[in-house]
């Protein structure tokens, strides 16, 4: 995968439009799925380095306002790019808050 001019992935799988057999459709989903575990790996990361960040400044784990903003933020983003804010919302609010839970036990760490 690379990132192409007009700032679109480039798979190695076919395009959906081009696809003709569901083995295509399954090699695009398995391709897509694999970059999103790798995506989930880099925020978790993330999210371990800000428990730590929080805990060292003494500064709580949840910020509403913060939630909130990335809520709307992944909404409007992915309604601009095409995608059903019935879709986005669920995702990102799990993602989110099973990062929240996640930082909130490294805040606790020693």
């Amino acid at each position: 995968m690379t990132q192409a001019s007009d700032d679109r992935l480039q798979f190695a799988a076919l395009e959906p439009e081009h696809c003709q057999t569901i083995q295509q459709v399954r090699d695009g989903v398995d391709e897509i799925d694999l970059l999103l575990l790798d995506l989930i790996v880099r925020r978790q990361a993330y999210t371990v380095r800000a428990a730590r960040i929080k805990r060292n400044a003494g500064s709580q784990v949840r910020d509403e306002a913060r939630l909130s903003y990335q809520i709307e933020r992944a909404k409007t983003l992915g309604t601009q790019k095409g995608i059903s804010p019935m879709l986005i919302e669920p995702i990102f609010r799990t993602l989110i808050e099973q990062h929240v839970k996640l930082e909130t036990i490294e805040h606790g760490r020693a």
